[in-house]
């Protein structure tokens, strides 16, 4: 009861004044157009349609509110106000909290599940910044654990409820679409493919009637596989290593996504295993992560199947590593990507922390180069030998950022273009 409460104090204190102005202000001019205009207008919705209709439900009381004259006066610069914020954020808020319950639940370990709960990265993401991430993991973690009961057409539900929320679902589902082809089980894959259509088409068919299937597709799918023509071009760890701001994906993604299926499939040889999937579904995440248009939120997609991961395999030092990347990631994202005057104040010019570790020059290629660190460790817990965890790993990692820093920010061995 102490880390569940410490777990949602940490977020309620944090969500009314923080938030990124742009990710929480499509959210609320959704709300605002629908609650009061009735209108409904997905095709410049930022995210696919599951979350718009799930923010419709939890938004309802606070129009209720508002409607019987609330007050909720506007904080700084943020472009919602900070009941309304919190409004916004609690669906992300609450999948978290369900994680937790059903980490809790499934490894009667308080150790797993309060990693995640109390990690940095996750409060960050939820109650901070107010990025929907922890919605997508919730089905994915659950499906993994009804594969673990043998209940694979559930799993598949699942894990397709999750892609439909964010692409990354779609990773399990189709590892478990390849196990049920190896073994000749056509039943469960015909349910697979006809469940997944139709959830599809039923949470797609509103971006179909008003037309934006096609900001869809170049939007979402593109920019996920990492190929051209996706609609936006944002950075990605290579990229960033040679100066580059908006390089899009890098050509190795293909080639890359394409070894680890094959070392998937070579592992998956002797019959199905639910931590082969695992394994190889978080590798999946780090390859997007590093290859792809990333976001800084993608590491979190690391975190909870890690933690099941260590479980499984009983590696608690996989466990605790992965709160060491999370609070790491934070800090990166806080000052390198986003700006902690831009979440806490709504301004991006504003550097609360100062010009000497926020906002530097070439502070991507600083970032890139911690992550791809962090990253690195990560892979070695989940393939090497299980090893005692050890508080230096974090001093490592904090000498990488050092060097980094000094390279790149100082002697400016790069110049950002």
């Amino acid at each position: 009861m102490l880390v569940l409460v410490l777990g949602i104090v940490a977020r309620i204190a944090i969500a009314p004044f923080t938030g990124h102005p742009a990710d929480i202000g499509f959210l609320a001019v959704a709300m605002r157009l629908y609650y009061n205009q009735g209108i409904i207008d997905l095709r410049y919705f930022p995210t696919l349609p599951p979350l718009y209709f799930i923010e419709l439900v939890v938004y309802a009381p606070y129009a209720l509110l508002r409607d019987a004259g609330l007050q909720d006066p506007l904080f700084l610069y943020h472009t919602a106000y900070p009941i309304e914020t919190v409004f916004l954020k609690l669906p992300m808020i609450l999948s978290d909290l369900g994680i937790f319950l059903l980490l809790l639940r499934f490894t009667k370990s308080l150790r797993y599940a309060g990693l995640y709960l109390l990690n940095p990265f996750t409060i960050f993401l939820s109650a901070s910044w107010g990025t929907y991430d922890a919605i997508m993991i919730l089905p994915l973690i659950s499906g993994f654990i009804l594969l673990s009961q043998n209940k694979r057409n559930y799993a598949s539900l699942a894990f397709a409820l999750s892609g439909m929320i964010k692409l990354y679902g779609f990773v399990p589902l189709t590892f478990l679409g390849i196990q049920n082809l190896a073994e000749k089980r056509f039943k469960a894959t015909l349910f697979q493919i006809c469940s997944s259509a139709a959830l599809g088409l039923g949470f797609i068919s509103p971006l179909i009637i008003q037309g934006g299937l096609g900001d869809f597709y170049s939007g979402f799918v593109l920019r996920f596989v990492g190929a051209n023509g996706a609609q936006t071009r944002t950075w990605n760890i290579f990229a960033a290593l040679y100066g580059i701001r908006f390089g899009g994906a890098s050509p190795f993604i293909i080639p890359t996504a394409a070894l680890v299926v094959g070392l998937f499939l070579y592992q998956s040889r002797t019959g199905f295993s639910l931590k082969t999937s695992l394994l190889w579904t978080i590798v999946m995440a780090a390859v997007l992560n590093v290859f792809s248009q990333s976001e800084p939120q993608w590491l979190s997609w690391m975190i909870a199947p890690s933690i099941l991961y260590g479980f499984f395999v009983g590696r608690d030092s996989l466990a605790k590593y992965v709160y060491v990347l999370g609070t790491g990631a934070t800090f990166l994202t806080m000052t390198l990507t986003q700006g902690t005057g831009y979440l806490l104040a709504g301004l991006v010019s504003t550097q609360w922390l100062g010009a000497q570790i926020e906002g530097i020059t070439d502070g991507l290629a600083v970032y890139s180069v911690t992550v791809l660190a962090m990253i690195g460790l990560l892979m070695g817990y989940l393939f090497i030998r299980p090893s005692k965890f050890k508080l230096e790993v974090a001093a490592v990692i904090f000498i990488v950022y050092a060097q980094a820093y000094f390279w790149f920010a100082i002697v400016n061995i790069v110049h950002l273009q």
